[in-house]
């Protein structure tokens, strides 16, 4: 029985090494030949119509991927924005441990963390190569530009290319600002 558990052990730390051990400049180059392009499928059913604008923000980081901080980063992200929307600090805490899991499910189960690489030879946390820090910001320069103030509402539209799996396309304009910087152009 000792013996079973010792070999599970040393099994889930070499999986752990293997998905997290760095990939080559090689790889990095061959990522970028393999992009998935991005699109968002909102909250999965988490408050959709709520917290669409704090969701698409962390879809976005989650299809760029990146290091462990980038990962942490991230879902710190969705809760300050969740927090800041809802009001509620449970709330907001119930979603960041809810994304946190995935951490153990990415090893074992795709859970989309650097999806624009999917295909790639490269480590699970790898920090994004120039290359690929390019294609991300161009992607996000684009999904910027697309983006059209609804005067109604005062909330910015996402064009229908960058939305999949989900009714919901605005963001409220303090998050469009953060996730646009300067490419957030009225219109």
């Amino acid at each position: 029985m000792k013996l079973f558990v010792a070999t599970l052990f040393v099994c889930f730390f070499a999986v752990v090494a293997i998905a997290s051990e760095p990939g080559s400049q090689k790889a990095g180059e061959a990522a970028a030949a393999a992009q998935v392009p991005f699109t968002s499928n909102g909250c999965s059913g988490f408050r959709e119509a709520t917290f669409f604008t704090c969701c698409f923000g962390h879809d976005f980081a989650f299809w760029a991927g990146g290091s462990r901080k980038d990962r942490s980063a991230a879902d710190h992200v969705l809760r300050r924005c969740i927090q800041d929307i809802a009001h509620d600090y449970y709330r907001s805490y119930i979603a960041f441990f809810l994304m946190r899991l995935g951490l153990g499910s990415g090893v074992f189960v795709y859970d989309g963390w650097g999806r624009a690489w999917q295909g790639a030879d490269r480590g699970r946390f790898t920090s994004l190569s120039p290359v690929e820090r390019r294609i991300v910001e161009d992607t996000r320069k684009n999904i910027c530009q697309s983006m059209t103030l609804d005067a109604s509402t005062g909330l910015y539209a996402i064009d229908a290319r960058f939305i999949r799996d989900s009714e919901h396309r605005h963001l409220r304009p303090r998050e469009a600002r953060e996730f646009c910087g300067g490419e957030l152009l009225p219109r």
